[in-house]
Order: structure tokens, then C-alpha cells, then sequence
């Protein structure tokens, strides 16, 4: 069944995948809010530390413990979070399509991250994405279509890979955004 789709392929060319990419994880449930009272705030509240003056019966401690707790928040967010643009214009990435007796593999490599799913048709599986997101997935074949559902968080996107001509045409979709990436057999 996914016989059309077994072998290397290697993108070369891709149409509004940033945009997608924006929709996967929206900059609003990215952003942490750190502007510069809140910066003012986290260098008062070390300094207090390091004075031992910021104690739990201290009135302001409340506030200081806020502000050292969003400063650790954002450099979390700094160091975890990878920059989709950049990412997007740079990754051009290899996908490896497999089978075996009765499971398929998708493996996909690039200069940003490796992964690889192994899944049987038809059956719900967990996936963790190159982009961290852990997802319920479902692979099907429908019309020569091979269509990967990912679900997460009330949200769904939808990968339907085609061959057409020789290339694996590749298009993703979340809510009106689609991005079309064509893929060549090596």
C-alpha cells in the first residue's frame, strides 16, 4: 500500500512552510512577557538575595519571587524554544520511507533534528515531532494519497503526501494555512 512512497527522497522545493510552521505553535503561546520593569525587578530581587534583606515575612517578597520566577520562565523559553524561521529557511531535510511486514517508517534528517516513526496503517500511535510537539497520530492510504493526521491539545494538522510525476508531493495543512514541499527520489 505505500509501495509508491518507499525510498530516500530530498526536498527541493518548498512554498509557505514558515507559515505553517507558525501555525504548529502560534507566537502567542510562545511569547513569555519580559520587558524591562520586569528585568529591573529580577536584578533588584538577586541583589536582595545576595544581601540576604529578601526574606519570607519581607512585604516585597511576593513580588521579587515573581519576577526571579519569570526570568527563569524566559531563559527556559530562550534556550528550548528553536527559532522557526530560521529553522524553516535552513532545514532541507531527507525523508526515508520504509517497510517492514506489516509496519511502515518514516525516518527524516536534517541539519536541525533527526526523527522516525514506525506505525502501522490505520492504528492511533504517540509521535514526538521534530519540533518537540507530542501528538496522537494516525497514518492512512487513501487514492494513492498517503495521509499522517497528528493531533494535540484540541488542535489537528494534516501531512498528505502524493507521488505525482516521480516526486513525492508533500502538503501540510492546519487551519486555512498550506504548504506544498516537493521531494525528489535520490
Amino acid at each position: 500500500m505505500i509501495e509508491p512512497f518507499l525510498g530516500t527522497w530530498k526536498l527541493v522545493s518548498s512554498e509557505n512552510f514558515e507559515e505553517y510552521m507558525k501555525q504548529l505553535v502560534p507566537q502567542s503561546e510562545c511569547e513569555i512577557k519580559f520587558d524591562m520593569e520586569t528585568a529591573r525587578g529580577v536584578g533588584s530581587s538577586v541583589h536582595l538575595l545576595q544581601e540576604s534583606s529578601l526574606t519570607t515575612d519581607n512585604p516585597r517578597f511576593e513580588q521579587h519571587a515573581q519576577a526571579l520566577s519569570r526570568a527563569v520562565e524566559f531563559a527556559y523559553f530562550l534556550f528550548t524554544q528553536p527559532d522557526l524561521s530560521l529553522i524553516c529557511k535552513s532545514a532541507k531535510p531527507t525523508i526515508i520511507i520504509s517497510a517492514s511486514e506489516d509496519r511502515g517508517n518514516i525516518k527524516t534528517e536534517s541539519s536541525f533534528k533527526n526523527s522516525e516513526i514506525s506505525f502501522k496503517l490505520g492504528e492511533e500511535f504517540d509521535e514526538t515531532t521534530a519540533d518537540n510537539r507530542k501528538v496522537k497520530s494516525i497514518i492512512t492510504v487513501d487514492g494513492g494519497s498517503m495521509i499522517h493526521v497528528q493531533k494535540w491539545l484540541g488542535k489537528e494538522t494534516t501531512i498528505k503526501r502524493q507521488i505525482v510525476d516521480g516526486k513525492m508531493v508533500v502538503k501540510y495543512t492546519m487551519n486555512n494555512t498550506v504548504s506544498t514541499r516537493v521531494y525528489e527520489k535520490v
